[in-house]
């Protein structure tokens, strides 16, 4: 098995790639924090573990597991869809500060910023630098994508929410990937038998075409989803560089897990 210092790249390399705006970046669920530093999906998580607990009167065995948690909490009887995108978008309302690794995205040149996250604490950093105009989109899984991605402002960035976007001041409107059921439906989604459930086709040009790199950071990549997500995005087919910081429980990865994303996706770490 070859050693994981084999396969790193030069850094200059990818701070050139960022500063001529050939770099995309892919923000995962740890990402997003609070100020003491634990990420909102965890909190999020804990506290839709507690509310399933006070309404079953039961010990729930695994609380940071945000799908987990959330499939649980919908197999109670009578508890609607409707309910948990409430609780998802009552604790969201609550949490508005966006972290310092988004608002140092935000100081960056990324055209490209793709983020797991369903809050709007992204769009809030770049209102608050003012270092960047932005657009921004989001995908609605099992449904005809919105194709808005702009190719002709330069200097400006593009953010997409791959796993939907909550409404902090609507009703719901089915976009959120949050439990298993979800994840698994999502998958067939990107997949398509359709092009209209597909990611927008000029997305997917500007990933294909424009972006020579990917930065990816957040990510547990002892997660079994991660891989699927990687496959069906097709996010390394062209790209020169992939480059990645391992966080959660494979923040010290291990070699076999290195080797996998390595050999497949072509990824540094």
């Amino acid at each position: 098995m070859p050693p994981l210092e084999s396969n790193i790249p030069d850094t200059r390399q990818l701070a050139q790639l960022i500063e001529n705006e050939k770099c995309a970046i892919v923000l995962g669920p740890f990402a997003n924090t609070d100020v003491s530093g634990t990420p909102l999906h965890t909190l999020l998580a804990r506290e839709i573990t507690a509310e399933l607990e006070r309404n079953t009167s039961q010990k729930f065995p695994v609380s940071d597991n945000l799908a987990l948690a959330c499939s649980a909490y919908l197999q109670q009887p009578n508890t609607p869809r409707l309910g948990l995108e409430m609780l998802v978008r009552d604790f969201y309302r609550r949490h508005q500060e966006p972290s310092e690794l988004l608002r140092e995205v935000a100081r960056l040149p990324f055209r490209l910023v793709f983020t797991t996250a369903h809050d709007d604490l992204l769009q809030k950093a770049f209102l608050e630098e003012k270092n960047r105009s932005f657009k921004d989109g989001y995908y609605r899984f099992s449904k005809t994508q919105t194709d808005d991605y702009d190719t002709t402002p330069e200097h400006w960035s593009y953010l997409y929410q791959l796993f939907g976007r909550v409404q902090l001041n609507s009703k719901p409107d089915d976009s959120l990937v949050l439990t298993q059921a979800d994840q698994l439906a999502y998958i067939d989604s990107v997949q398509g038998v359709g092009r209209e459930t597909r990611l927008p086709m000029s997305l997917q040009r500007a990933m294909q075409e424009d972006c020579e790199s990917f930065l990816f950071l957040g990510f547990d990549y002892d997660d079994w989803y991660l891989r699927v997500l990687f496959h069906i995005l097709k996010v390394s087919e062209k790209a020169k560089l992939l480059w990645a910081v391992p966080e959660g429980t494979s923040a010290n990865l291990i070699p076999e897990t290195g080797t996998y994303f390595q050999q497949q996706y072509r990824f540094s770490f």
